[in-house]
């Protein structure tokens, strides 16, 4: 019997099967669970608890999803650790043997682990420029040590500083100021949490107010960013329109805000930040200094307030009318007849047009749209004019889906036919393959030859010149499908190739040379151009055809005896 990736995730999760998994890329061995050959999870006995080391943080697409899947397997109430702090640990072969073994020493090493990390995170205001480290600051490492502790009974915080002396911190962790790791996890003992002080008490007193000096232009330029935030100017600095939620409406009374509409639903709707502009750090700091800072605020939110409930009137009208203009555009039958299984629509399969039930919908079928300025237009229709309008609309769309069927059904009968003739055309072959096989063995007079009466489709790749007398086509003549088709699979009517005849053939018999930019020879019947004649070759589009090709065509035809 099969598995699925959920089945070797909760079997792990729960030890109900030694292994599973074998040669995929998701498996477990025992209490190890596997991406690839990285364990990401691993289950472990610590003083009577089980306990579930993970290593997180962001890997590949699908060993991201192996840890989806493993982690969320594990009961919620279970005890649960990050072995790699957050990083992904690529390669980890887990604790331990088979089994998973995680020995006193192994535990101690995590929770220096943890506290080195925190060490390492509060090191960096010694060098910082960015605010980001003060607003990414956290001692969760810490608490993580904490709990780990209080778990597993391996060690306490106040037991590991006094054991962890300097030369083993130097040593094992590459840190050349051991004592100040020391000084943090002593402070953190003591009880002291705020990061200023630890800061100071870890690296030194005036650290902080060193990384406060040089961070001074961000924090400026984060503060402008916020107070624009709160006055509800557009959300700046971004290279796409970006906006931000700075008021929640839940007015219960209309009366409450005049400009919005009476109905409670739109009342309660999010308004965004979209009055454009903004202030600059030299307004705030002028404000600042005359001592009305607080005034102007209150006066630019209020003022932002209403003007950005004018904005969401008007983006929430339009978007009312767009849905009415798409309630009309169904009853009227232009739309609503399209099903979708991807988005799981089901559109109607018939529709009435003024007496007229259409019920040939298909895939071929396109909706059609009415033009915002028709849909004003027919807003202030008076009632019967409205009337004669949608009338008019779905004699239209009537007549546009029926020209929409005939075309379809006329590409259905040419791919029936085209499959009629190839089924033909392999009949016929495997009749004459005694002929074909002599014809090829003549060389490129029987090939030619061959073409010629449709025994076969080209295959003349890497033929010269000289087996197209000089250009790089042939041409037959197809009396079944009334056309003459080239060997690079074009075709032409032969009512255009009359047309096209008398031309070549005079410029052939004038010995004329043509170019483009003489005048223009075009198809009526496709999108091409003859763009030059010369020494009896034309050139049109990607084809060159030499004169003897579309004279044997012309003769074919009865153009000429």
């Amino acid at each position: 019997m099969g598995y699925c990736n959920s089945d070797i995730s909760h079997n792990w999760a729960h030890q109900l099967k030694s292994s599973q998994g074998g040669s995929s890329n998701f498996s477990f061995q025992g209490k190890k669970i596997y991406s690839y050959s990285t364990v990401i999870g691993q289950i472990v006995e610590v003083n009577k608890q089980t306990i579930y080391l993970l290593n997180t943080g962001s890997a590949s697409n699908t060993t991201s999803k192996h840890q989806s899947l493993a982690f969320g397997a594990i009961p919620n109430d279970a005890i649960k650790f990050s072995i790699s702090l957050g990083d992904f640990r690529w390669n980890w072969r887990g604790y331990g043997g088979w089994n998973g073994d995680f020995d006193e020493k192994e535990q101690i090493s995590l929770v220096k682990k943890y506290i080195v990390a925190l060490y390492k995170y509060i090191e960096l205001f010694e060098d910082s420029k960015t605010i980001s480290t003060e607003q990414n600051f956290s001692l969760k490492w810490y608490d993580e040590a904490q709990r780990f502790c209080d778990v597993t009974k391996c060690t306490t915080l106040k037991k590991l500083y006094k054991n962890w002396n300097a030369d083993s911190i130097k040593m094992f962790h590459n840190i050349q100021k051991p004592e100040q790791l020391r000084r943090m996890l002593n402070a953190l003992n003591g009880g002291e949490r705020d990061m200023k002080l630890l800061v100071d008490l870890t690296l030194g007193k005036g650290v902080y107010a060193e990384y406060v000096t040089r961070t001074k232009g961000a924090r400026s330029g984060q503060n402008t960013r916020d107070i624009n935030k709160r006055l509800g100017f557009e959300s700046r600095g971004c290279s796409y329109r970006a906006y931000y939620e700075p008021y929640k409406l839940l007015y219960l009374n209309q009366n409450e805000c005049k400009i919005l509409h009476r109905n409670r639903t739109f009342l309660e709707h999010t308004a965004y930040g979209r009055v454009e502009g903004g202030w600059d750090r030299k307004t705030i700091e002028k404000y600042r200094k005359q001592g009305i800072l607080i005034q102007k605020m209150c006066e630019t939110r209020r003022e932002n307030l209403i003007k950005n409930l004018e904005y969401e009137c008007i983006s929430m009208r339009n978007r009312r009318m767009q849905e009415a203009k798409k309630r009309l555009e169904k009853y009227i039958g232009m739309t609503g007849w399209a099903s979708s299984s991807w988005y799981n629509v089901k559109g109607f399969t018939s529709f009435n047009y003024n007496g007229t039930v259409y019920d040939q919908f298909g895939s071929y079928n396109r909706s059609r749209e009415l033009s915002m300025a028709e849909y004003v237009e027919f807003t202030k229709m008076d009632k019967e004019q409205q009337q004669e309008f949608i009338r008019t609309k779905q004699d239209w769309m009537l007549a546009i889906l029926q020209e929409e069927l005939r075309e379809h059904n006329e590409w259905k009968r040419h791919q029936e036919l085209a499959e009629i003739e190839r089924q033909e055309k392999l009949r016929i072959r495997e009749m004459k393959k005694d002929y074909i096989e002599a014809k090829k063995a003549e060389g490129d007079s029987g090939l030619i030859q061959l073409f010629h009466e449709g025994l076969i489709d080209g295959g003349f790749y890497g033929k010269g010149a000289s087996f197209f007398h000089g250009g790089n086509a042939l041409l037959r003549v197809n009396e079944k499908t009334q056309r003459v088709e080239t060997s690079k699979g074009i075709f032409v009517s032969f009512v255009e190739c009359k047309r096209l005849w008398v031309i070549v053939n005079r410029w052939h018999n004038n010995g004329t040379t043509f170019t483009s930019s003489d005048e223009k020879v075009h198809s009526t019947t496709h999108d091409w151009d003859i763009s030059r004649y010369q020494d009896d070759i034309m050139i049109a589009g990607c084809h060159a055809i030499h004169y003897s090709e579309m004279e044997y065509a012309a003769r074919q035809l009865g153009f000429i005896s």
